[in-house]
């Protein structure tokens, strides 16, 4: 019991000190310089490219078609997880009914996140066109 204990504290004081050793140089990136700021117009500018930021619609948007990609990139993986659990099912019923009932599931929720997909798209392009025909 005691070599345990001596074994975790001993860890603990080696996670320790590589900590405290690091932290100079984590927070030597944090240089403020007053100079270097220089207004909100140019970060804008700088970080969007233009004058005007996007409107926070469209970033809202945008941020749920991301979301959307990646729930289809983790549903694809999970159908391909459970092929490979078919394919390796070995004559075993019980797995081979859970693969399937896998692919099934992880197939309904593609069909789902697909036509959400679409459906943001097609709000995106509408709010695209609202925005852009108010502006002139």
């Amino acid at each position: 019991m005691s070599k345990k204990i001596t074994q975790v504290l001993a860890k603990g004081l080696a996670l320790l000190i590589i900590i405290f050793n690091a932290w100079p140089i984590l927070t030597a990136a944090q240089v403020f310089s007053p100079e270097g700021q220089t207004g909100f117009t140019t970060i804008g500018e700088e970080a969007y490219g233009a004058s005007t930021p996007k409107d926070v619609r469209l970033v809202v948007a945008d941020t749920v078609q991301i979301v959307l990609g990646l729930i289809g990139i983790i549903l694809v993986v999970l159908m391909i997880i459970a092929g490979i659990q078919y394919m390796t099912a070995g004559g075993n019923q019980t797995t081979v009914e859970n693969a399937i009932k896998r692919i099934k599931n992880a197939l309904i929720g593609l069909i789902i996140v697909l036509f959400s997909y679409a459906v943001t798209v097609f709000i995106i392009q509408q709010l695209n066109l609202a925005i852009n025909s108010s502006i002139t």
